[in-house]
């Protein structure tokens, strides 16, 4: 079995401990608006990507406020997957929203949806990552939030002073960087490959 299925039957197992349905649209909505098992709750915010349509949106804006950052999040992701880029505004808004704490699904649905819109709170999510401590960095398949708008900007680089500005600081604080990060990037954008330390240099900067 895929882990991909193996992850659905989990899913599907959880909910079906309680009698509910797993593939009708209306008994997930009421779940998510009336389930005191959080559990259950994040099940159905998942299980909602297989048989929702744009009459489940309303009760996942509801669950993006939801007491456990793990509904907050799959509820994001649910609609990006139903909506699309009919929901750009709302991917735009939870990125500054204070009340919904995972800017990286935000970055992630900006990315996917919002087009030239996203240039502009994207480029300033990325100045603040670079501000911030970097204590832990979360990845999603080999992309950290800070690679994943970079790679996104950088289709807008030329002839965009921001985003120029923004690509330099990235340089200057190269060594702020995680390795995997640096390697993604490298490996990924040329103005990186062609601009950034390289180890042998690094050493004999360290070195002086």
């Amino acid at each position: 079995m895929a882990i991909r299925d193996m992850h659905d039957a989990i899913l599907w197992e959880s909910l079906e401990k309680t009698g509910v349905d797993r593939r009708d649209e209306e008994t997930l909505i009421r779940v998510v608006d009336e389930a005191k098992d959080l559990h259950a709750v994040w099940c159905a915010t998942i299980l909602l990507r297989t048989c929702g349509t744009e009459r489940c949106i309303p009760c996942l804006k509801r669950a993006m406020y939801y007491p456990k950052t793990d509904v907050k999040i799959t509820s994001l992701h649910t609609i990006s997957m139903i909506a699309g880029d009919s929901e750009a505004d709302l991917y735009l808004a939870a990125l500054g929203d204070t009340k919904f704490p995972d800017k990286f699904t935000a970055v992630q649905c900006i990315v996917q949806h919002c087009g030239e819109r996203g240039i502009e709170p994207i480029c300033g999510r990325a100045k603040k990552i670079l501000r911030g401590e970097r204590t832990r960095v979360a990845y999603n398949r080999d992309h950290s939030e800070l690679t994943t708008a970079l790679c996104y900007l950088d289709g807008w680089r030329e002839g965009n002073p921001a985003i120029q500005d923004l690509f330099g600081s990235v340089l200057d604080q190269w060594d702020r960087l995680e390795m995997r990060e640096q390697t993604k990037l490298t490996a990924e954008l040329s103005f990186f490959r062609e601009n950034a330390p390289r180890k042998e240099e690094e050493d004999d900067r360290i070195r002086l």
